[in-house]
């Protein structure tokens, strides 16, 4: 039965199945079944992926027609870029499903709703026309607010800001479906890979994008949980495929100017959110590692980043999207384990402790007697290095270190900003400082407060799987490039020598930044507020909630006894009348 369903919707029909058996059955699952039960799904639509590489690509279509609106159904068809994201969204899934908990997951089914984020998500990269990328992009919306719904019980605050998170992808959901309404009135079609496209669609689609990606200003603000972060992911990633898909198809937004300025303001927001919220955390005593607002910055940066990527880059392997959606996995499962009080230790790292811990003594001892040069090995720093090696491999791709994944798309960003000459390269060089700086400022969190942290066993299993895929990948990109037959970015019309430079100055002033606190004590808390907007959301809402006010007094004027809205109106008309005249 399930060979006549094509690979392509089989794909997306794993994590369905699976995320509709965890609901179902969320209460009367253990913990252990509900992750393993998520990570089976995920790992199987991510064979599914892997084995379309092998074939030739052909488009799957089911006949579908909600409400006579369109003339078509829904149909899907892979190419090189949808398979990579795909692949990507897949692996970090099945990685976040079997290392995060999640808070009341017996209540909230929390892994059940990422399965259906998975499901929405490649859904969307794969569609082919605009009816399977609203498709895709409603269930995407429909997931995220079954978690706000179904969520631990949050103040008033906590709930808008919940809500917050959810409105820019309705948003992104509408546009989509109103463009494909256009264009099926006015082309008779709606597909993708047509050769004659309508302007404004591909505009809405990419705008589309921006909103799915949570570009700044509409960046995750208030982040109070690693399993909101890591729900969020895989939504930003699918923002940043529909910013290259649109670029791809024709890069009509790197045509116009006011784009290029939103990125590269988005950029330097997500720079200073970086730096001023996380070297703020340095001083605090509290054992949360990787806080909300390490992870505020951390989103709005690397949105802008891709949004920008995708302007200089259009058509090039997109590396930040898998960098983005794979590190960060990585660092959210670490903050997961760091809040994780309620559980022993893990019983696999106190079984191999038990058992290599006395061999290790013995060895560094015997080395220690006869070559005094090693007596280093006794140092019980090593071991607190040993803990925190995964989330500092992350944090050094996400800073572009050499080969890890952060840098096969750091070069060609920097190579494409110098060969256009433009000044705005001195604002990305001062982004790009200011990101080391958080990044190193996380890193000393990390080593001082969370070295003692000792991960659980699924926890540390799946991290160390995403770190290896990144460093992989930034040993041998072509494992996924060369079989996807994508396209390298160019760089040889670049000075390398001017390049190479270019690349190590951040880091060297962003270390020093980060070590220079005399400025932060004063005035990074103004920054924050400043650049995160929380003024202006607050503005809005104020302003929005005196127009309710107004139009329910009205409405009581119009309706309550004595009809005075009557008077009102005729009022109203006499004012038109003698106007006229």
């Amino acid at each position: 039965m399930l060979d006549s369903v094509p690979l392509p919707f089989q794909a997306i029909l794993w994590p369905l199945v699976g995320g509709g058996l965890i609901l179902a059955l969320n209460r009367l699952l253990p913990g252990w079944a509900r992750r393993l039960v998520a990570m089976v799904a995920a790992l199987a639509s991510l064979v599914t992926l892997w084995s379309l590489k092998a074939e030739a690509i052909e488009r799957a279509e089911i006949v579908w027609e909600p409400l006579n609106l369109f003339r078509m159904s829904l149909e899907l068809s892979p190419d090189g870029l949808s398979l990579l994201i795909g692949i990507t969204l897949a692996l970090a899934a099945a990685a976040i499903a079997l290392g995060i908990r999640g808070q009341e997951p017996r209540r909230t089914g929390w892994h059940g709703s990422l399965l259906l984020v998975l499901a929405g998500c490649l859904g969307v990269v794969m569609a082919a026309n605009l009816l399977a990328l609203a498709t895709g992009s409603a269930l995407i919306d429909l997931a995220l607010i079954l978690l706000v719904i179904r969520g631990p019980r949050r103040d008033d605050d906590s709930e808008r800001t919940s809500l917050g998170l959810v409105v820019p992808g309705v948003v992104s959901t509408l546009l989509i479906f109103l463009s494909a309404l256009q264009m099926d009135a006015e082309l008779g079609h709606a597909s993708l890979f047509s050769r004659n496209l309508l302007e404004e669609a591909l505009i809405a689609i990419g705008v589309a994008g921006l909103l799915r990606a949570l570009v700044f200003p509409f960046h995750a603000r208030k982040l109070r949980a690693p399993e909101t972060v890591a729900a969020l992911l895989l939504p930003i990633g699918v923002g940043g495929y529909l910013l290259l898909r649109v670029q791809t198809l024709a890069p009509i937004l790197s045509r116009r100017p006011w784009v290029m300025v939103v990125a590269v303001v988005g950029l330097l927001a997500g720079g200073l959110l970086t730096w001023s919220g996380n070297a703020r955390s340095k001083e605090r005593a509290s054992a949360d590692c990787l806080p909300g607002r390490w992870w505020t910055g951390m989103l709005a940066f690397q949105a802008g980043y891709v949004f920008l990527f995708s302007l200089l880059l259009a058509g090039s392997t997109p590396w930040p999207v898998v960098s983005l959606v794979l590190v960060l996995s990585v660092l959210a499962i670490w903050w997961d384990t760091t809040l994780d009080t309620h559980t022993p230790s893990s019983r696999f790292l106190g079984w191999v402790s038990a058992r290599i811990g006395p061999l290790w003594a013995e060895v560094q001892s015997r080395l220690a007697d006869r070559f005094g040069i090693l007596e280093w090995l006794r140092n019980p720093q090593l071991g607190r290095f040993a803990v925190v090696l995964v989330p500092a491999v992350a944090l050094a791709s996400l800073a572009g270190m050499p080969l890890t994944l952060g840098a096969r798309g750091r070069w060609p960003f920097y190579a494409a900003w110098l060969y256009r000459g433009d000044p705005s390269l001195l604002i990305v060089l001062a982004v790009d400082t200011l990101l080391v700086a958080g990044l190193w400022t996380g890193l000393v969190v990390i080593w001082n407060q969370c070295s003692e942290v000792r991960p659980r066993s699924a926890a540390l299993v799946a991290m160390v799987a995403l770190t290896v895929a990144v460093v992989l990948l930034g040993l041998a990109p072509g494992i996924l490039s060369e079989d996807l037959e994508l396209k390298a970015a160019e760089t040889a019309d670049v000075s390398v020598w001017g390049l190479g430079l270019l690349y190590l100055m951040p880091w060297l002033l962003g270390v020093w930044l980060a070590r220079f606190t005399g400025f932060q004590r004063r005035h990074l808390e103004r920054i924050w507020d400043a650049v995160n907007l929380d003024w202006l959301y607050r503005g809005a809402g104020w302003a929005g909630q005196r127009l309710v006010d107004i139009v329910h007094w009205l409405s009581q004027v119009g309706e309550g006894d004595g009809w005075w809205g009557w008077a009102l109106i005729i009022m109203a008309l006499g004012v038109i009348l003698i106007t006229v005249r």
